[in-house]
């Protein structure tokens, strides 16, 4: 494989010129495919199983597509329709715990597997350092080297340079996990907060692991590196169009060639990448075998297919294949809005002839478990566009798509988990209904006045109903007999009860159903600070277990990920990327032996926002204990203080270096003089010492004690008084 950045000369990396000549063609299959019998017969039958895959989940896949809507606007289409009062619980709800489940990027950790690495060493170090003696000999004596020691000493460094070099190969791989997160495009960060907003929305997400392989390009649209691969094979599709004599000489795509064309040749060298990608399609594209019992892992399904919906000149760009003619197309419109775009366009596009309409594709990628094979089908298409060969991503259980599922329970008719907005539909409605019947309550109340039909004239209605202030008003109906008052009632309102549009129990149903409490969606309603604190207490052991399956998804995806690098990423590329300590490590290994020995796992929680101040709270009431217990490394518990302060851990830790207090001690040591200076009673030996100033009540010549605790000097200075403290 090449290095992850070529430098590519003007002469490799130009497209052929567009041409005229009917005489020369490309290399894209035009022509409708006439497979032999079997493999037709063969093509048709795996269609048909993902029909009957897709028709079997259809009742989930519609009900994430109304639970989609249902988040975006916090309602269903006729009640927005209708312009009735909205409050949208449930897209708070889930900002809250995206928010709290995704706010930075994991940190990946590389675990080497515990091992017993020595057959003759105990693991005691006065074993070691009697073999060590013992391996040497003594030449004075003429002792000779014990050969059973000399075996244990070889057995111990051999072990100590096993365990660094997978120490090594270890931080290639974060450091290789760090490189490709963050050159992932779109943005990493961005897309796992959208994959955890989805996994609430829909009850399901899914994370696919790929492989940009140079000039590949992968149908998955969030799955590449920022690179030329795109660009150079678009120029190679437009051009094959035009070898093909498919573009006219008025036609845009043509003069788009020819810029295209002359922009690569003015560059120098073009930037070809090749790494593992990442991929979140959509709940709904993630299609399981019928037979899956659950989606944790794909148990029981034989094949999973990722569906795709593909403009004709996309699928041929990325697999050589002209399916228009050939295939089912499906008509969607162009744009939401009315325009005038020309109908000549149409049908070159493979549209339907009909104005702002264009046709699309059903591509069906099935990742074959059962024949250990992968493929690509187009709807209706009568060969594969893609043949069916083996996995060019391998990872250990052969599934390089990861669910994630944070509403798990049990049923046997339905392996898709309910999501936070289902559970939320009924306390939505209530809410708005409650919203909505109170702002017609209002409005029915407004002042109105009855009056006797013609006891008025238009005029007069007009401007009672609309005057200016102090306004007088002449009334023709107006006599001594008939006062204004008998001929104007006013409207007597019907007072609002606030119980009947009370919203507090709707909340206690939002905190049973989903854990969110009023606190968390906006200010409370009277609750005590006990309530309060006791609701966030559940709110936080939900959140603790959602946590936990993120980090197991995480986990998974970066175990896979290590697997990928290490199978495809050659020592160039990763030299590059962590550095020239790693050069001659990397293949010293087998890959196999080291996906044995190392695995990629993402750190407990790096990913999401801690309750820092309960973390800090406990840390610092346990720092006393910790710091005089032995064996407690002192690196540990910086990096794990620098995280909860927000300190990057790596740039708070320096090896080697001693605390601040001992520093200041130093110098302060330092500028007090040299021991022995003159004057300094020290310096006269023993019996000068005895001169030297000493706290009170300790004996001539003694060190100075530790003030004893919880007293200081005042409780020293009390026990050297006669008699004691009294």
């Amino acid at each position: 494989m090449a290095d992850d950045m070529q430098m590519m000369s003007d002469d490799a990396t130009e497209a052929p010129e567009p041409m005229d000549a009917q005489s020369q063609t490309s290399d894209v299959r035009r022509e409708e495919p006439e497979p032999d019998p079997a493999q037709r017969a063969l093509v048709k039958q795996w269609q048909q199983e993902i029909m009957l895959d897709k028709a079997y989940f259809k009742d989930d896949f519609d009900r994430m597509k109304d639970d989609v809507d249902y988040a975006r606007y916090g309602a269903n289409k006729t009640w927005r329709d209708a312009g009735k009062y909205t409050v949208p619980i449930i897209t708070q709800h889930i900002a809250n715990a995206v928010a709290t489940l995704y706010a930075k990027n994991p940190r990946a950790q590389a675990k080497m597997r515990k091992k017993l690495l020595f057959r003759l060493w105990d693991g005691n170090p006065e074993t070691a350092q009697n073999a060590l003696m013992l391996a040497m000999g003594d030449p004075v004596n003429g002792t000779p080297p014990d050969p059973n020691s000399l075996a244990m000493v070889q057995e111990i460094a051999e072990a100590k340079r096993y365990s660094e070099l997978l120490d090594k190969l270890g931080k290639a791989l974060e450091l290789l996990w760090d490189y490709y997160t963050s050159e992932a495009a779109p943005n990493f960060k961005a897309s796992m907060k959208k994959m955890v907003r989805r996994a609430k929305t829909c009850g399901v997400a899914f994370t696919k692991l790929g492989y940009q392989r140079l000039m590949e390009e992968d149908p998955d649209v969030s799955s590449e590196i920022a690179d030329m691969t795109r660009q150079l094979r678009e120029i190679d599709s437009m051009s094959a169009d035009a070898a093909d004599g498919k573009l006219q000489p008025d036609d845009p795509r043509r003069k788009q060639l020819e810029i295209s064309i002359a922009q690569l040749q003015k560059d120098q060298y073009v930037i070809l990448r090749e790494g593992p990608t990442f991929d979140w399609p959509l709940s709904w594209d993630i299609i399981p075998h019928r037979e899956c019992r659950d989606l944790t892992g794909f148990i029981g399904a034989n094949y999973i297919t990722h569906e795709y919906q593909m403009s004709p000149e996309k699928i041929q760009r990325i697999y050589k294949v002209d399916v228009r003619g050939a295939a089912n197309s499906l008509v969607v419109p162009e744009m939401t809005k009315k325009t005038t775009v020309p109908d000549q366009s149409s049908k070159q596009y493979g549209g339907t002839g009909e104005t702002n309409q264009r046709a699309t594709y059903r591509v069906w990628e099935v990742h074959d478990k059962l024949n250990n094979q992968e493929f690509t089908l187009v709807e209706g298409y009568p060969d594969f566009v893609k043949a069916p060969e083996k996995p060019h991503v391998c990872v250990e259980g052969f599934w390089r798509v990861f669910a994630l599922t944070f509403n798990d329970a049990e049923s046997p008719d339905c392996i898709y988990p309910l999501s936070d907005v289902y559970h939320l539909r009924h306390p939505q409605d209530e809410f708005n209904r409650a919203r909505q019947g109170i702002r017609e309550h209002r409005n029915a109340n407004r002042p109105k006045y009855f009056v006797r039909t013609g006891a008025l004239l238009e005029d007069e209605k007009a401007h009672l109903s609309s005057h200016e202030a102090n306004a007088i008003i002449e009334l023709t109906s107006i006599n001594p007999d008939l006062t204004p008052d008998k001929i104007i009632q006013p409207h007597k309102p019907v007072p609002i009860d606030p119980n009947q549009y009370e919203t507090q129990s709707i909340l206690q149903d939002v905190l049973v159903g989903v854990g969110s409490q009023e606190a968390n969606l906006g200010p409370t309603g009277g609750d005590s600070a006990t309530e309060v604190s006791v609701a966030e207490q559940g709110r936080q052991t939900r959140t603790s277990s959602n946590t936990d399956d993120l980090d197991t998804h995480l986990s998974e995806v970066a175990r896979a990920f290590g697997q990928v690098v290490l199978e495809h990423v050659q020592e160039e590329t990763v030299v590059q990327i962590a550095g020239p300590g790693i050069a001659g490590a990397w293949p010293e290994m087998s890959k196999e032996d080291i996906q044995k020995e190392l695995t990629l796992v993402i750190k407990a929680g790096s990913s999401g926002r801690p309750n820092q101040a309960q973390e800090l709270a406990n840390l610092e009431r346990g720092m006393q204990f910790l710091l005089q217990m032995p064996g407690i490394p002192p690196k540990l518990l910086g990096e794990k203080y620098a995280g909860l302060l927000g300190f990057e851990p790596d740039e708070f830790w320096v090896e080697g270096l001693p605390s601040i207090a001992a520093m200041n001690a130093m110098a302060s040591k330092i500028a007090q003089g040299p021991a022995g200076a003159p004057g300094d009673p020290g310096a006269q030996g023993p019996q000068g010492a005895q001169n030297a100033k000493q706290p009170p009540g300790s004996a001539p010549g003694s060190q100075p004690a530790f003030p004893p605790p919880g007293g200081g000097q005042e409780r020293m200075q009390s026990e050297a008084r006669p008699g004691g403290q009294g």
